[in-house]
């Protein structure tokens, strides 16, 4: 083999590989060489020193391949945005050793057809302008203990073709990190994927994946009828699914762990299938494992925990849930709703909200599971679904009620306080099945107290019509007006049931209160009208016009106004009238709202400062001119005053007092002014202090010379 020497021998790299024969080696020293070059002889193409010290650039493909080679040490870049790939595998058998790729755009490695093969070993991709590595057409591509990152578009493609990944990453992408397709094949052994947009997709009849020992952060998804397996691996931390199953697509997961993710753990969709045998999922902010659509997934010996829902089937789904053990999950162990159907064999239930709930028309079959340790039921059914259970051992549903009693009291409560859980006739339905009006939930709530505060009309009407206690009251001492007072159609409803509108809580806070929080202005003033007091204040003292000081709050404030609310009441440590609140807060309607009605602008807080001194202080003009103009107004109407009860006033004082008048007339719609006209308005105001202290002194003089005449 004989050993040719860039640029000892050849000055280039392509008349070195033109004079080269079979088995033969070229070496090239650290430099960069522009050029396009083509293997069409079996031989060793290596640099001298690390992949870094050779670079070979190219506006087109730097390498193209045509017979078995090996590479090494090398960095393959092409420039431009032609498209193409770096290094293009057509014939042959390629071996890249220790080399780094990169493009500008398209893929930085293309290996195409079935008479080509590519091993990349120790290779990285680092920020191409597109994907790192593309398989397609039959041929045959192994990755080993390479790391590509930062690929603006899918980072490994197979595309009808074969791939074995192993001990490799793949990472920090703008699309997928694998896509399998078009039949193709992918192995991932050791891997690691993180950082990518979009989920990893196996998609199409025949394409399939198989992941050992991997962790994916990325989430996968397999589609259109794909297959695979996932083994012994972690899938986690995506917001999304973790391991998306959709349209026919019947994958394998054994001995997986999936687990902290923002959706459901394995979201199985729109006739999907797929096996998960001893899996743990758990951590899920949705579901642990979900079903919709016409998908039927099996579940074996998985351990599914600290979910929202375990199990969530809805919309049609199906599926089989056998020899599970299901627990500690927020909501619903296993949650069987919207025509949907699963069939439970041998399964463990325990420390959950409930432990199997269907609702609306869900079906199947509960069989040989035990429940057990549950917060409310251990198996919860709403009338129109019908399951059948068949040799369950529930702990806590026998006794006084009746078991359909208790079914019904709990459809009511759950309805009344989630309107969408048994649709909009839900609370009529439970009623109709003998659950009692006053049935109370975990919170101490009637249902007529949850109806109330979900504002569901319809419930409090129904719940009303069969007697519900108006005036029962929860733990905090709120009745259902106080629940509901932020509507006032079931602020009418209660009130013509006799509701008192007087009625306050542990904390002093009465409906008004409630009322203002919202945005309850036609509430406030039917409370008000039926005799609750616009002026209660809480136990820390606060009245509640103060609750309509906030953006949105103006209806409520007006009702208040209207319904005889104290201006001048104080709050809080500073001692704030409802006028200084809203000029600090910048609340120019509320402002004007409450000068038209008569809110004094002279009190002083805590502090010393009035509201226009602290709307100067935060900074809202147009406030405080509002307040200076009608601060002017009260000085006139006092000196006015004054003038009357000592029986006239002097010529300049009556001038002066009609000036303020104009101003009075103004303070309504009071504009901004520009910097120019409120400098002209302070050298008017100092001229006339000036003419002031001018007559004062011809006053003084005056006096002086009667003085000295006498």
């Amino acid at each position: 083999m004989a050993v040719r020497r860039v640029p000892e021998d050849y000055e280039r790299i392509g008349e070195a590989l033109k004079a080269v024969a079979p088995g033969d080696a070229v070496e090239v020293a650290p430099g960069t060489y522009r050029e396009a070059l083509v293997v069409d002889t079996p031989l060793e193409l290596r640099g001298r020193g690390e992949a870094a010290a050779v670079r070979l650039l190219s506006a087109g493909p730097c390498l193209r391949i045509r017979a078995d080679c090996t590479l090494e040490s090398l960095s393959f870049a092409r420039e431009g945005d032609e498209g193409g790939p770096a290094v293009l595998v057509e014939r042959g058998k390629a071996l890249f050793v220790d080399c780094s790729l990169h493009a500008t755009s398209g893929v930085c490695v293309a290996v195409r057809g079935a008479d080509a093969a590519a091993t990349l070993r120790r290779v990285t991709v680092r920020d191409p302008g597109g994907g790192a590595l593309e398989a397609a057409d039959d041929a045959t591509v192994t990755l080993e203990e390479c790391e590509f990152s930062g690929c603006r578009d899918d980072t490994v493609v197979v595309r009808g073709a074969t791939a074995v990944v192993l001990d490799s990453v793949l990472r920090d992408g703008a699309a997928a990190g694998l896509w399998v397709l078009a039949g193709g094949s992918a192995r991932l052994e050791g891997c690691r994927l993180r950082g990518h947009a979009w989920e990893s997709q196996v998609a199409g009849p025949g394409s399939t994946a198989a992941l050992v020992e991997c962790r994916v952060e990325d989430g996968i998804g397999f589609f259109e009828g794909a297959g695979g397996r996932i083994e012994r691996s972690e899938l986690f931390g995506r917001e999304k699914p973790n391991v998306h199953v959709a349209q026919g697509a019947d994958p394998l997961l054994r001995a997986c762990r999936i687990h902290s993710g923002g959706h459901a753990g394995v979201y199985v969709a729109d006739g999907g299938k797929g096996i998960l045998e001893d899996c743990e999922v758990f951590g899920q902010r949705g579901a642990g494992v979900s079903s919709n659509r016409g998908s039927a997934p099996v579940l074996r010996r998985c351990r599914i925990h600290g979910n929202h829902d375990g199990v969530w089937a809805y919309d049609g789904g199906a599926g089989v849930v056998e020899e599970c053990w299901i627990y500690g999950n927020a909501d619903a162990g296993i949650k069987i709703e919207h025509d949907a159907a699963l069939v439970v064999r041998r399964c463990r239930l325990s420390d959950q909200k409930y432990g199997v709930a269907y609702l609306g028309t869900a079906g199947g079959l509960l069989e040989g599971c035990e429940l057990h340790g549950h917060e409310e039921l251990d198996v919860a059914i709403v009338p129109g679904a019908d399951p059948r259970l068949l040799g369950c051992r529930l702990h806590g549903l026998a006794g006084d009620p009746p078991l359909d009693r208790v079914l019904a009291n709990y459809l009511l409560v759950k309805a009344a306080a989630e309107p969408r859980f048994a649709g909009v006739h839900g609370v009529r339905v439970a009623l109709a099945a003998g659950a009692s009006p006053n049935a109370v939930g975990r919170e101490g709530l009637s249902a007529l107290m949850l109806a109330a505060r979900a504002r569901s009309r319809d419930a409090v009407r129904d719940l009303l019509a069969r007697g519900a206690a108006v005036h029962a009251t929860c733990p905090h001492g709120r009745t259902a007006l106080l629940y509901g007072a932020g509507d006032p159609e079931v602020v009418r409803r209660l009130l013509d049931a006799g509701a008192a509108a007087d009625q306050r809580d542990v904390h002093g806070e009465g409906a008004v209160a409630f009322a203002v929080a919202g945005e309850g202005a036609e509430a406030v003033a039917l409370l008000c009208a039926a005799g609750a007091d616009a002026n209660a204040r809480d136990a820390a003292g606060n009245a509640p016009i103060f609750k309509t000081l906030r953006p949105g709050g103006l209806p409520a404030l007006e009702a208040l106004v209207a319904a005889g609310a104290d201006l001048e009441v104080r709050s809080g440590a500073q001692e704030q009238t409802p006028l200084q609140h809203a000029a600090r807060q910048g609340l120019e309607e509320h402002v004007r709202l409450l000068l038209a009605a008569g809110a004094r602008v002279d009190p002083r807080d805590a502090e010393g400062h009035t509201a226009r001194d602290l709307a100067v202080a935060a900074g809202h003009t147009a406030i405080a001119e509002l307040l200076a103009l009608a601060e002017a107004a009260t000085a006139s109407a006092q000196a006015s005053n004054s003038a009357k009860s000592s029986g006239g006033m002097p010529r300049e004082q009556a001038t002066e007092a009609r000036a303020q008048e104009e101003a009075d007339a103004r303070v309504e719609d009071a504009p901004a002014e520009g910097k120019a006209r409120r400098n002209a308005s302070k050298k008017t105001k100092a001229s006339k202090k000036k003419t002031k202290a001018s007559k004062k002194k011809t006053k003084a003089s005056k006096k002086k010379t009667k003085a000295s005449k006498k």
